[in-house]
């Protein structure tokens, strides 16, 4: 527990160094910096009660204890585990859910935080207090409550300082370092265990490379293994010197102090084996059979090989200076959605194709890349194959050797489900690349199942250790293999996996499990893949957020009333989906003395609870928006929040952000104002029921207000389409269910009253975007929609022209009229497909600070819009509330926080990250229950259009239902300018074509997908 002390005065001077190190700069530069250390020895060790610590307190020595941590975090009956750089590197899952009572130097901190900064996070949660990474963490500890973490000042502190003279490395020194912080550590507590904890070394001729190319979770660099080398002795009676010691007295670390106790992690887990369960399971291993590591042993699958599976990869610095000449290239690896061997590198404005292992060489989605360009797409003129391409007859293939395109979602699907628009390339790749190194790797935790036992021959047992085939649900990821001692425990289980390593001489990389989430088909289960694959934050609110939270019957006050708009005397009601908690907007309207009538926008005010920097904000901020799943949701905010307290609910006084419009005869806008107030909303409506009021024509005045609202609603659609917005369409779905009990399924009804309210809240947020861009037009959070590429368009008007159809697309105009022309003369179902498709071919919609861009880029390409944001659902959406704060500031009712200008711009890259996570979740939810529909139904046939195809499938639209599904054929010809398939058969079948099929679900090893067949 935290404690405060009145501390004496220093009673002489502090010693002080100057440190100069390298640090390269984002041009490619290289900068020496010089800092002053100050070394002192009176930091205290952290032990709860510690007497040595408190004895030299009594006399005035010790005058630095923690500030920022918790002191005493470390308890006095437990050995002290002393964690070293690869420790925290590559057992993170260790460290996270077995280690405790340990001490992390600040050389490893530093070291760690270079090389990772994702690794630096994680580790960073562990010093924090118990109860606040109790809050964050989003599993369990095998260790209980009783995880405690420490960081030491070693490289303050007098005794534990090594002094860098210039004829040692400097990985030579940090491990001198680190081996003098234990070894005072032991002299400090001398009846006290200290151990020295390090990972596995593995020293064979042929690994000289693995350490440098092998990379570890979170991005570890191409730096050696620090405990794969001799550290030199060294001793606590001439360590002041700060000298190095010969190379003949260079021992290992085992050699060095006799009194420090150094084990490997497996060794530690042999010891603490029966007191911490399946301790084993979260160790990430170097694979036993080391052998295969050997020029001359085995490699995965017992084909054997003299040179390794895959090519070197080159050393960072051979990179970076083949990038500087222009020879390699750096950027992002994305795989296509379905493929886990196909996909593109993008290196900036440019992108470029990558097919096949060999010229991936074991580079994984999302990993930074350094790339050499081998030849042209179109011509393959110039291309030099990697390789010979290995040729293999699936017949003599052995169970361990299954390739991933024949399970579940294969490579044949990349080119065709194009729902990830953001996973697509921004232009038509004529250029094809190899990768030679990886920068930085971008390994996560993956779920998924093991490859079933009858299917899967284990590679090896010993030690009641087998290895097991790991099948992720993202079939863009490779195959893992796991050494697991827990084998029948996880058959029939979705787990938790990380990458340990892949090194040349596997075929696939090496993993361990992390946690069982539950059974396979388990509805529960299931939905939290969906939130784990897409790094949606599902924990608790920290307890902290849940103290900044008002009472459940919290009533505003009068002084609060009296500084707001009250449109309680007004009428006010909302119109929402079924069901609907988050109310986040109402509507307004009443008729004005003057023969104008006014309409008004009420959106919940969520800051007025929500304070900038506070515990809740900070989590919403990661957060970002609320995720929907078909059966549930995660919240961005606290229920109490989000359903009752800013729920614009009927019958209760609700705060809210306010726009006001003034119209006259002619439906113009005359006067615009903004505001905080006060409403009471009459009723909450659905869709329908509103809509049903329009319909009957009563004379009341809530029906009278709808019919008005509608019909203005309708003129303002109709002149943004006379301006250039563009009608698109996506395919939604809606489920009746009981828990897993799929009983209907079929396409989401629009009615116009789902129009009438989202063509007022357009209004609502291009007239809040002009009024934050007047006042802030260098720091404004705005939305922004490019032009859809060129490329993608022109596939799409070869394909209508097979109709004898033209598609004019010079602007958003054109594009509108051209599609209005079109689905005016064909039916119906052809139009809903050409609008879908046409809405893939678009650019993705992004949040972004207008100081980033030019005022030309602000522009919003589908609603033809110049200025355009969100700020009509704060409840859900955190955009919406920086919105509201800056339209706060801008009318002068609250000052915006300093701090936010410096952070808008990383801001706005986690909301447009975790948008697009939020979007995945919601159609691999809407896929889930369509295979949980489709799964207990035998003959469900439907008409489908072909919205795609590629040389062995074809991809269709099935109206009824509102989903996608393929269907393998049996393809004569394939003309990929406009995708149409001649079967062998003779049938033709052209994008657009209507087909009748059978729909079915399928599932190869637990991945589920919805396949069909031609009828």
């Amino acid at each position: 527990m935290s404690e405060t002390r009145v501390l004496p005065p220093l009673q002489a001077p502090l010693k002080r160094t100057l440190r100069t190190f390298w640090r390269a700069s984002g041009h490619s530069n290289v900068k020496m910096i010089a800092r002053e250390v100050y070394h002192r020895n009176d930091i205290g060790c952290g032990v709860d009660h510690c007497h040595n610590c408190r004895l030299a307190i009594s006399k005035g020595e010790i005058l630095m204890l923690p500030v920022t941590l918790p002191s005493d975090r470390l308890d006095p009956h437990k050995p002290i585990l002393i964690l070293t750089v690869d420790v925290i590197m590559k057992q993170m899952t260790l460290c996270e859910r077995c280690l405790t009572n340990c001490v992390i130097p600040a050389t490893v901190a530093n070291e760690v935080r270079r090389r990772s900064l994702t690794m630096y996070g994680r580790m960073r949660k562990l010093l924090k207090p118990e109860e606040e990474a109790t809050a964050e963490s989003q599993h369990s500890t095998e260790v209980g409550n009783a995880r405690r973490y420490y960081l030491f000042s070693n490289e303050n502190h007098t005794d534990t300082y090594v002094e860098d003279t210039g004829n040692m490395s400097g990985m030579q020194r940090d491990n001198l370092l680190i081996m003098k912080c234990a070894e005072w550590y032991k002299h400090h507590r001398p009846n006290q265990r200290v151990i020295l904890l390090k990972n596995r070394v593995v020293e064979t001729p042929q690994m000289e490379n693995l350490g440098r190319e092998s990379g570890t979770d979170g991005g570890m660099m191409t730096t050696p293994d620090y405990d794969s080398k001799s550290i030199p002795s060294i001793s606590m009676s001439n360590s002041e010197q700060g000298t190095p010691p010969s190379d003949t007295e260079s021992t290992s670390m085992k050699d060095v102090s006799p009194s420090v106790t150094e084990l490997t992690v497996n060794e530690w887990a042999e010891e603490v084996k029966d007191v911490i369960k399946d301790v084993f399971e979260y160790i990430a291993h170097i694979r036993p059979d080391d052998s295969a590591n050997k020029g001359d042993g085995l490699a995965s699958g017992s084909k054997r090989v003299s040179d390794g599976v895959y090519p070197l990869h080159l050393s960072e610095s051979e990179m970076q200076e083949g990038v500087e000449a222009g020879r390699y290239h750096s950027g992002i690896l994305k795989m296509y959605p379905g493929s886990y061997k196909n996909g593109y590198v993008a290196c900036g404005s440019e992108e470029y194709k990558v097919n096949g292992s060999d010229n991936l060489n074991r580079a994984i989605h999302g990993d930074c890349v350094c790339v050499e360009i081998i030849g042209n797409v179109e011509t393959n003129e110039d291309r030099v194959l990697v390789s010979q391409k290995r040729k293999i007859d699936e017949s003599e293939l052995d169970s361990n050797q299954i390739p991933e395109n024949m399970v579940g979602t294969n490579s044949e699907d990349a080119e065709l489900l194009g729902d990830y628009v953001d996973e697509k390339p921004t232009k038509v790749l004529k250029k094809e690349c190899r990768i030679v190194g990886i920068f930085k790797r971008n390994w996560r935790e993956y779920c998924g199942s093991l490859m079933p036992m009858d299917e899967c021959t284990d590679l090896y047992k010993s030690h009641n250790t087998v290895q097991r085939i790991f099948v992720p649900v993202d079939s863009r990821i490779p195959f893992i293999y796991l050494d697991t001692r827990k084998s029948q425990e996880l058959d029939k289980k979705r787990i938790v996996v990380a990458i340990d390593n892949w090194d040349r001489f596997s075929n696939k990389p090496n993993g361990h499990w992390t946690e069982v989430l539950g059974d396979v088909g388990d509805l529960e289960t299931e939905s939290q893949v969906i939130l784990k694959e897409h790094d949606v934050i599902s924990r608790d609110f920290p307890i902290s957020a849940y103290k900044e939270l008002p009472p459940d019957d919290w009533v505003p006050s009068e002084e609060e009333v009296s500084r707001r708009m009250d449109f309680r005397g007004q009428l006010v009601f909302s119109v929402d989906p079924p069901n609907c908690k988050d109310i986040d907007d109402a509507l307004g309207f009443r008729k004005l003395p003057n023969g104008h009538y006014e309409v008004s926008v009420h959106i919940a005010d969520v800051t007025h609870f929500v304070k900038p920097n506070s515990s809740l904000d900070k989590e919403a901020s990661q957060r970002c928006t609320t995720v929907y799943l078909v059966d549930r949701r995660t919240d961005m905010l606290p229920s109490l929040l989000t359903t009752n307290l800013c729920s614009l609910v009927a019958n209760r006084d609700r705060l809210c952000f306010s726009v006001v419009w003034e119209f006259d005869e002619k439906d113009e806008i005359c006067k615009t104002r903004f505001g905080k107030g006060i409403i009471k909303s009459a009723r909450a409506f659905t869709y329908e029921e509103a809509q049903k009021l329009i319909d009957d024509n009563g004379s009341d005045e809530i029906t009278s207000a709808l019919q008005s609202m509608n019909a203005l609603a309708k003129g303002l659609r109709a002149r943004r389409f006379e301006r250039g917005a563009v009608e698109l369409e996506s395919a939604e779905v809606k489920f009746e269910h009981n828990m897993a009990d799929v009983r209907k399924m079929e396409k989401y009804v629009l009615y116009d009253t789902n129009r009438m309210v989202e063509e007022l809240m357009l209004l609502a947020n291009i007239s809040v975007a002009t009024k934050i861009f007047e006042r802030f037009p260098k720091c404004c959070l705005l939305r922004r929609h490019p032009p859809p590429v060129e490329e993608r368009m022109k596939a799409l008007q070869r394909s209508i022209a097979q109709h004898d159809l033209d598609l004019e697309f010079g602007n958003s105009k054109d594009l509108n009229a051209s599609l209005k022309r079109i689905t005016e003369n064909s039916d119906q179902l052809f139009g809903s497909a050409l609008r879908i498709m046409t809405t893939r071919c678009m650019s993705q919609a992004l949040y972004c600070n207008s100081g980033d861009h030019s005022t030309e880029e602000y522009r919003h390409y589908g609603l033809c819009a110049e200025l355009y944001t969100h700020f009509t659902s704060p409840i859900r959406r955190y955009a919406d509330v920086i919105v509201h704060r800056m339209l706060a500031a801008a009318l002068d009712i609250e000052a915006m926080d300093t701090s936010f200008y410096q952070h808008l711009s990383a801001q706005c890259e986690i909301l447009n990250l975790r948008n697009r996570n939020a979007h995945q979740c919601d159609r691999e939810s809407t896929r889930l229950f369509s295979y949980l529909y489709l799964r207990d139904k035998e003959d469900t046939k439907t008409l489908a259009t072909v919205v795609a195809a590629n040389e062995k499938k074809i991809c269709l639209l099935a109206h009824q239902f509102g989903i996608e599904a393929t269907v393998s054929v049996d393809v004569a010809e394939f003309d990929p300018q406009t995708q149409s398939v001649t079967l062998s058969c003779g049938r033709v079948i052209r994008l657009f074509d209507r087909v009748n099929i059978k729909l079915n679900a399928s599932h190869k090893y637990f991945r589920y997908n919805i396949t069909a067949e031609l009828l």
